[in-house]
């Protein structure tokens, strides 16, 4: 579910389905949406959050919790403000029991920890979404269930295989939220944008 994620490839579109997304989006590949969360960044629970959000998020995240509401209006604004900006995001499905949108974005997004500003999906991204995606994520304990589970799966379908075929050593089985982890999605991320293994499709 997307980075997903947390969601891009800046090769390539990338939904945020990746067969690299990570837990609670820890999306490995950059414009990937589940939330759109680069590989090694977690989503920060709300009461982590910085004061110095942007200004275009602050209302939605006052109360330290973001509706579906207020986060399909802060998906809305950056939308708008990528095709004002003469960018491509692109959204492939929404889930039906979450609301999280699965999308596609046409470059690098950049994470809350160091966000992007060097093309209108990740400028956009920062100033009208990134907070509200991963708070939306961090406190819907459903959505975390689900990206846990997707996470073991496309780690055991897509990364380890990737990781084999490349003459890496990957265990079969590796905790999500571990450093170990974060690293064996981005080595295969690596592998799959210089071609050395196939992209997957959501």
């Amino acid at each position: 579910m997307g980075r997903s994620g947390n969601v891009p490839s800046g090769a390539h579109l990338r939904a945020h389905r990746s067969a690299f997304v990570a837990i609670v989006c820890i999306a490995v590949l950059f414009a990937s949406g589940c939330a759109a969360v680069e590989a090694g960044s977690r989503v920060k629970a709300s009461s982590e959050l910085p004061i110095n959000i942007p200004s275009a998020q602050r209302a939605a995240l006052a109360d330290g919790k973001v509706s579906l509401a207020e986060y399909q209006a802060a998906f809305a604004a950056w939308q708008q403000c990528v095709a004002s900006g003469g960018g491509r995001l692109r959204v492939d499905s929404r889930d039906s029991q979450t609301g999280v949108i699965m999308y596609s974005a046409g470059s690098r997004l950049g994470t809350w920890a160091a966000p992007r500003a060097d093309s209108p999906e990740a400028r956009c991204y920062h100033e009208q979404f990134d907070y509200v995606e991963q708070t939306f994520m961090a406190n819907n304990p459903e959505i975390q269930r689900r990206q846990r589970a997707e996470a073991v799966l496309n780690y055991q379908k897509f990364t380890r295989p990737c990781l084999l075929k490349n003459g890496i050593s990957a265990p079969e089985q590796v905790q999500i939220d571990s450093a170990a982890f974060a690293q064996y999605v981005s080595q295969a991320a690596e592998f799959e944008r210089s071609g050395k293994c196939p992209a997957e499709t959501p």
